[in-house]
Protein backbone atom coordinates (compact mmCIF):
# COMPACT_ATOMS: atom_id res chain seq x y z
CA UNK A 1 0.00 0.00 0.00
CA UNK A 2 1.22 3.40 -0.85
CA UNK A 3 1.85 5.92 1.88
CA UNK A 4 2.14 9.69 2.03
CA UNK A 5 5.37 9.58 3.93
CA UNK A 6 3.76 11.39 6.86
CA UNK A 7 2.40 14.22 4.73
CA UNK A 8 -1.26 15.09 4.43
CA UNK A 9 -2.73 13.51 1.31
CA UNK A 10 -2.81 15.89 -1.62
CA UNK A 11 -6.29 16.88 -2.72
CA UNK A 12 -7.31 15.48 -6.05
CA UNK A 13 -7.02 18.00 -8.85
CA UNK A 14 -10.23 18.53 -10.78
CA UNK A 15 -10.21 17.10 -14.25
CA UNK A 16 -11.82 18.79 -17.23
CA UNK A 17 -14.77 16.43 -16.89
CA UNK A 18 -15.12 17.34 -13.21
CA UNK A 19 -15.21 21.06 -14.00
CA UNK A 20 -17.85 20.56 -16.70
CA UNK A 21 -19.91 18.47 -14.29
CA UNK A 22 -19.72 21.22 -11.68
CA UNK A 23 -21.02 23.78 -14.17
CA UNK A 24 -23.85 21.48 -15.15
CA UNK A 25 -24.76 20.99 -11.46
CA UNK A 26 -24.82 24.75 -10.83
CA UNK A 27 -21.27 25.16 -9.61
CA UNK A 28 -19.18 28.31 -9.83
CA UNK A 29 -18.96 29.76 -13.31
CA UNK A 30 -16.05 31.56 -14.86
CA UNK A 31 -15.76 34.86 -12.94
CA UNK A 32 -14.46 36.59 -16.05
CA UNK A 33 -17.71 35.76 -17.81
CA UNK A 34 -19.67 37.48 -15.01
CA UNK A 35 -17.46 40.57 -15.32
CA UNK A 36 -18.16 40.74 -19.03
CA UNK A 37 -21.92 40.47 -18.48
CA UNK A 38 -21.85 43.19 -15.82
CA UNK A 39 -19.86 45.51 -18.09
CA UNK A 40 -22.27 44.86 -20.93
CA UNK A 41 -25.29 45.68 -18.75
CA UNK A 42 -23.60 48.82 -17.41
CA UNK A 43 -22.82 49.98 -20.94
CA UNK A 44 -26.42 49.45 -22.02
CA UNK A 45 -27.65 51.35 -18.96
CA UNK A 46 -25.28 54.26 -19.55
CA UNK A 47 -26.40 54.49 -23.18
CA UNK A 48 -30.07 54.46 -22.19
CA UNK A 49 -29.76 56.79 -19.18
CA UNK A 50 -29.83 60.10 -21.15
CA UNK A 51 -33.02 59.00 -22.88
CA UNK A 52 -34.59 57.95 -19.58
CA UNK A 53 -33.63 61.25 -17.93
CA UNK A 54 -35.06 63.14 -20.92
CA UNK A 55 -38.33 61.24 -20.53
CA UNK A 56 -38.29 61.96 -16.79
CA UNK A 57 -38.39 65.69 -17.54
CA UNK A 58 -42.00 65.16 -18.61
CA UNK A 59 -42.76 64.27 -14.97
CA UNK A 60 -41.60 67.65 -13.65
CA UNK A 61 -44.45 69.83 -12.36
CA UNK A 62 -44.47 72.97 -14.55
CA UNK A 63 -45.51 75.16 -11.61
CA UNK A 64 -43.17 73.72 -9.00
CA UNK A 65 -40.36 73.09 -11.50
CA UNK A 66 -39.57 69.95 -9.55
CA UNK A 67 -40.67 66.34 -9.27
CA UNK A 68 -44.06 66.02 -7.54
CA UNK A 69 -44.45 63.91 -4.43
CA UNK A 70 -48.23 63.81 -4.82
CA UNK A 71 -48.72 63.96 -8.61
CA UNK A 72 -52.12 64.51 -10.18
CA UNK A 73 -53.31 64.84 -13.75
CA UNK A 74 -55.37 67.93 -14.49
CA UNK A 75 -57.93 68.47 -17.23
CA UNK A 76 -55.21 69.74 -19.59
CA UNK A 77 -53.53 66.32 -19.49
CA UNK A 78 -50.49 67.65 -17.63
CA UNK A 79 -48.91 66.26 -14.46
CA UNK A 80 -48.79 68.64 -11.48
CA UNK A 81 -47.99 68.63 -7.79
CA UNK A 82 -51.43 68.44 -6.17
CA UNK A 83 -50.78 71.31 -3.76
CA UNK A 84 -49.43 73.62 -6.49
CA UNK A 85 -52.21 73.14 -9.03
CA UNK A 86 -54.70 73.37 -6.15
CA UNK A 87 -53.36 76.81 -5.20
CA UNK A 88 -53.42 77.86 -8.84
CA UNK A 89 -57.07 76.87 -9.26
CA UNK A 90 -58.15 78.22 -5.86
CA UNK A 91 -56.77 81.60 -6.83
CA UNK A 92 -59.37 81.89 -9.60
CA UNK A 93 -63.02 82.76 -9.17
CA UNK A 94 -65.46 79.91 -9.79
CA UNK A 95 -67.01 81.58 -12.84
CA UNK A 96 -63.70 82.77 -14.28
CA UNK A 97 -62.27 81.08 -17.35
CA UNK A 98 -59.17 79.32 -16.05
CA UNK A 99 -56.32 78.81 -18.50
CA UNK A 100 -53.85 75.96 -18.26
CA UNK A 101 -50.44 77.24 -17.11
CA UNK A 102 -48.90 75.02 -19.81
CA UNK A 103 -51.17 74.97 -22.86
CA UNK A 104 -52.75 78.38 -22.16
CA UNK A 105 -56.06 76.83 -23.19
CA UNK A 106 -59.16 76.88 -20.93
CA UNK A 107 -59.52 74.04 -18.47
CA UNK A 108 -62.60 71.96 -19.29
CA UNK A 109 -62.99 71.30 -15.57
CA UNK A 110 -61.16 71.73 -12.30
CA UNK A 111 -61.04 68.01 -11.64
CA UNK A 112 -57.75 66.43 -10.60
CA UNK A 113 -56.98 62.73 -10.81
CA UNK A 114 -54.32 60.94 -8.70
CA UNK A 115 -51.43 59.80 -10.89
CA UNK A 116 -50.31 56.78 -8.87
CA UNK A 117 -48.31 55.30 -11.74
CA UNK A 118 -46.38 58.55 -12.08
CA UNK A 119 -45.64 58.65 -8.36
CA UNK A 120 -44.36 55.06 -8.43
CA UNK A 121 -42.24 55.76 -11.51
CA UNK A 122 -40.65 58.84 -9.96
CA UNK A 123 -39.89 56.97 -6.75
CA UNK A 124 -38.24 54.14 -8.69
CA UNK A 125 -36.18 56.49 -10.86
CA UNK A 126 -34.95 58.49 -7.89
CA UNK A 127 -34.26 55.59 -5.56
CA UNK A 128 -32.43 53.66 -8.28
CA UNK A 129 -30.20 56.65 -9.02
CA UNK A 130 -31.38 57.09 -12.60
CA UNK A 131 -32.59 60.59 -11.69
CA UNK A 132 -29.94 62.31 -9.60
CA UNK A 133 -28.57 65.72 -8.68
CA UNK A 134 -30.64 68.65 -7.44
CA UNK A 135 -33.87 67.34 -8.94
CA UNK A 136 -33.58 64.07 -7.00
CA UNK A 137 -32.26 65.67 -3.80
CA UNK A 138 -35.12 68.18 -3.68
CA UNK A 139 -37.65 65.39 -4.21
CA UNK A 140 -36.10 63.34 -1.38
CA UNK A 141 -36.17 66.34 0.98
CA UNK A 142 -39.81 67.08 0.20
CA UNK A 143 -40.75 63.42 0.55
CA UNK A 144 -39.00 63.22 3.93
CA UNK A 145 -40.81 66.38 5.05
CA UNK A 146 -44.14 64.92 3.92
CA UNK A 147 -43.54 61.76 5.92
CA UNK A 148 -42.64 63.80 9.02
CA UNK A 149 -45.80 65.86 8.60
CA UNK A 150 -47.93 62.73 8.28
CA UNK A 151 -46.36 61.36 11.45
CA UNK A 152 -47.04 64.59 13.37
CA UNK A 153 -50.62 64.74 12.14
CA UNK A 154 -51.28 61.12 13.05
CA UNK A 155 -49.92 61.61 16.58
CA UNK A 156 -51.79 64.88 17.11
CA UNK A 157 -55.09 63.33 16.03
CA UNK A 158 -54.53 60.34 18.30
CA UNK A 159 -53.64 62.55 21.28
CA UNK A 160 -56.70 64.73 20.65
CA UNK A 161 -58.95 61.65 20.53
CA UNK A 162 -57.44 60.58 23.87
CA UNK A 163 -58.44 63.87 25.51
CA UNK A 164 -55.26 65.96 25.20
CA UNK A 165 -56.58 69.54 25.01
CA UNK A 166 -53.26 70.90 23.73
CA UNK A 167 -53.45 68.45 20.83
CA UNK A 168 -57.04 69.57 20.15
CA UNK A 169 -55.89 73.18 19.89
CA UNK A 170 -52.87 72.28 17.74
CA UNK A 171 -55.06 70.23 15.42
CA UNK A 172 -57.31 73.28 15.09
CA UNK A 173 -54.29 75.35 14.07
CA UNK A 174 -53.36 72.77 11.44
CA UNK A 175 -56.83 73.00 9.92
CA UNK A 176 -56.88 76.78 10.17
CA UNK A 177 -53.54 77.23 8.38
CA UNK A 178 -53.57 74.13 6.18
CA UNK A 179 -50.53 72.47 7.73
CA UNK A 180 -49.13 68.92 7.79
CA UNK A 181 -50.98 67.84 4.69
CA UNK A 182 -54.38 69.22 5.71
CA UNK A 183 -56.36 71.63 3.58
CA UNK A 184 -57.52 74.90 5.12
CA UNK A 185 -60.84 74.10 6.77
CA UNK A 186 -62.22 76.69 9.20
CA UNK A 187 -65.18 74.51 10.15
CA UNK A 188 -62.91 71.70 11.29
CA UNK A 189 -60.68 74.22 13.06
CA UNK A 190 -63.70 75.58 14.93
CA UNK A 191 -64.71 72.07 15.99
CA UNK A 192 -61.23 71.39 17.37
CA UNK A 193 -61.12 74.69 19.27
CA UNK A 194 -64.58 74.02 20.68
CA UNK A 195 -63.53 70.57 21.90
CA UNK A 196 -60.54 72.15 23.65
CA UNK A 197 -62.64 74.98 25.13
CA UNK A 198 -65.36 72.58 26.32
CA UNK A 199 -62.62 70.62 28.10
CA UNK A 200 -61.52 73.79 29.92
CA UNK A 201 -58.48 74.70 27.81
CA UNK A 202 -57.71 78.44 28.07
CA UNK A 203 -55.87 78.68 24.75
CA UNK A 204 -58.68 76.80 22.99
CA UNK A 205 -61.20 79.18 24.56
CA UNK A 206 -59.35 82.20 23.15
CA UNK A 207 -59.24 80.61 19.68
CA UNK A 208 -62.93 79.68 19.88
CA UNK A 209 -63.81 83.26 20.85
CA UNK A 210 -61.88 84.63 17.86
CA UNK A 211 -63.77 82.25 15.52
CA UNK A 212 -67.10 83.48 16.90
CA UNK A 213 -66.08 87.13 16.60
CA UNK A 214 -65.06 86.73 12.96
CA UNK A 215 -67.46 84.04 11.80
CA UNK A 216 -64.65 81.62 10.96
CA UNK A 217 -66.16 78.16 10.49
CA UNK A 218 -69.25 79.14 12.44
CA UNK A 219 -72.00 81.77 12.34
CA UNK A 220 -70.72 85.06 13.77
CA UNK A 221 -71.77 85.66 17.36
CA UNK A 222 -70.22 88.82 18.82
CA UNK A 223 -71.61 88.57 22.34
CA UNK A 224 -70.62 84.94 22.85
CA UNK A 225 -67.27 85.55 21.19
CA UNK A 226 -66.45 88.45 23.50
CA UNK A 227 -67.44 86.40 26.53
CA UNK A 228 -65.03 83.66 25.46
CA UNK A 229 -62.16 86.07 24.75
CA UNK A 230 -62.62 87.96 28.05
CA UNK A 231 -62.73 84.66 29.94
CA UNK A 232 -59.50 83.48 28.31
CA UNK A 233 -57.82 86.85 28.92
CA UNK A 234 -58.66 86.75 32.63
CA UNK A 235 -57.31 83.18 32.82
CA UNK A 236 -53.94 84.24 31.45
CA UNK A 237 -54.10 84.05 27.63
CA UNK A 238 -51.84 86.79 26.29
CA UNK A 239 -53.37 86.32 22.85
CA UNK A 240 -56.86 86.94 24.22
CA UNK A 241 -55.56 90.12 25.89
CA UNK A 242 -54.17 91.22 22.53
CA UNK A 243 -57.51 90.50 20.83
CA UNK A 244 -59.33 92.69 23.36
CA UNK A 245 -56.77 95.47 22.97
CA UNK A 246 -57.10 95.32 19.19
CA UNK A 247 -60.91 95.28 19.46
CA UNK A 248 -61.00 98.41 21.63
CA UNK A 249 -58.41 100.17 19.47
CA UNK A 250 -60.31 99.70 16.19
CA UNK A 251 -63.82 99.71 17.67
CA UNK A 252 -64.74 96.30 16.34
CA UNK A 253 -67.33 93.68 17.20
CA UNK A 254 -69.85 96.23 18.48
CA UNK A 255 -67.33 97.75 20.89
CA UNK A 256 -66.71 101.50 20.74
CA UNK A 257 -63.19 102.84 20.30
CA UNK A 258 -61.57 103.23 23.69
CA UNK A 259 -57.82 103.87 23.70
CA UNK A 260 -57.54 103.62 27.48
CA UNK A 261 -59.09 100.15 27.48
CA UNK A 262 -57.05 99.17 24.46
CA UNK A 263 -53.85 100.28 26.21
CA UNK A 264 -54.81 98.34 29.35
CA UNK A 265 -55.31 95.03 27.52
CA UNK A 266 -52.27 95.49 25.29
CA UNK A 267 -50.09 96.08 28.33
CA UNK A 268 -51.55 92.93 29.87
CA UNK A 269 -50.66 91.01 26.70
CA UNK A 270 -47.08 92.30 26.82
CA UNK A 271 -46.58 91.87 30.56
CA UNK A 272 -43.90 89.51 31.82
CA UNK A 273 -46.56 87.64 33.76
CA UNK A 274 -48.64 86.94 30.67
CA UNK A 275 -45.65 86.11 28.48
CA UNK A 276 -44.36 83.56 31.00
CA UNK A 277 -47.79 82.06 31.69
CA UNK A 278 -48.41 78.47 30.64
CA UNK A 279 -51.24 79.78 28.48
CA UNK A 280 -49.01 82.13 26.46
CA UNK A 281 -49.54 81.72 22.71
CA UNK A 282 -48.98 85.19 21.27
CA UNK A 283 -46.52 84.96 18.37
CA UNK A 284 -43.55 87.22 17.77
CA UNK A 285 -45.51 89.03 15.07
CA UNK A 286 -48.37 89.48 17.55
CA UNK A 287 -45.99 90.99 20.08
CA UNK A 288 -44.79 93.51 17.49
CA UNK A 289 -48.39 94.45 16.64
CA UNK A 290 -49.24 94.81 20.32
CA UNK A 291 -46.28 97.11 20.91
CA UNK A 292 -47.18 99.22 17.87
CA UNK A 293 -50.83 99.57 18.90
CA UNK A 294 -49.84 100.36 22.48
CA UNK A 295 -47.56 103.18 21.28
CA UNK A 296 -50.39 104.56 19.13
CA UNK A 297 -52.76 104.40 22.13
CA UNK A 298 -50.30 106.40 24.23
CA UNK A 299 -49.95 108.96 21.43
CA UNK A 300 -53.75 109.38 21.16
CA UNK A 301 -54.17 109.63 24.94
CA UNK A 302 -51.43 112.29 25.23
CA UNK A 303 -53.13 114.58 22.71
Amino acid sequence: ASTTGGKAPRKKLATTADRKAALTAGGVRNPHRFDAEAVEKANKFNKAKPSICKAAEELVCPILQGLPIDPVMAADGQIYEREEIGKYLDGKEDDDEVLSPVTKQPFESRAMYPAVHVRNTIEHLVESGIIEGELANTWKERMAKKKRSEKVLKKTKKDAENGDTTAMYELGLMYEHGENGLKVDNEEAYKCYKMAADAGDVVGTAALGECLLNGWGVKKNLSEGLIMVVSAAKDGSDYACFLLGETYFHGRCGVEVNYASAKYWLEKALSAEARSCEHSHLTGEGVEDAERLKAECIAYLDV
